[in-house]
């Protein structure tokens, strides 16, 4: 399955991922973050700029840690 990040402005998407955490799916949570209300929009470039600095982290691991 895809990665997930989970987001929004209260504790549910904490019960979801804990939800999740006895099952397969829970292995693709790779973020939880509080968020307010937001407009699609801000949900797109939110969640596209989470993903491209995601694949750039990993792209990209920092030398000082081996």
């Amino acid at each position: 399955a895809d990665p997930m990040l989970l987001f929004g402005p209260d504790e549910t998407k904490i019960a979801f991922q804990d939800y999740l955490a006895g099952q397969p799916l829970g292995e693709c949570i790779v973020g939880v973050e509080t968020l307010d209300a937001m407009t699609d929009d801000q949900i797109v470039a939110k969640v596209r700029n989470y993903f491209w600095q995601l694949a750039k982290s990993e792209s990209n691991p920092d030398k000082s840690e081996l």
